[in-house]
C-alpha cells in the first residue's frame, strides 16, 4: 500500500459516522434503508434467516460492517457505499 494514500478513506469514514448518527433511535428505520442498499446496488443481501433471523434491528456503527467484510469486493463495496 502506498503510505501517500493510506488513510484516505478517513475523511469518508468520519462523514459517513456523523450521518449515521441520525439513526441511533430510528433503529427498524435503518434496517429499511440497509435493505434497499442492496436493492439499489444489485448486491445479494446476506440470508440471516438460515440463522433463524431476519435483520430487523440494527445498531448504527454495525453499518459499517456491511461493507467492512474481508469476502466484500472493491467493486461491491463501491456500490454498496454509492448506494
Amino acid at each position: 500500500m502506498d503510505s501517500t494514500n493510506q488513510f484516505d478513506w478517513v475523511p469518508f469514514y468520519r462523514e459517513f459516522a456523523e450521518k449515521l448518527l441520525v439513526y441511533k433511535n430510528k433503529r427498524k428505520e435503518l434496517c429499511g434503508l440497509v435493505h434497499q442498499i442492496f436493492t439499489i446496488s444489485g448486491i445479494k443481501e446476506p440470508k440471516l434467516e438460515a440463522y433463524g433471523f431476519e435483520l430487523t434491528d440494527i445498531d448504527p456503527f454495525t453499518v459499517f460492517a456491511i461493507f467492512n467484510k474481508s469476502s466484500m469486493t472493491d467493486d461491491n463495496r463501491k456500490k454498496i457505499i454509492a448506494a
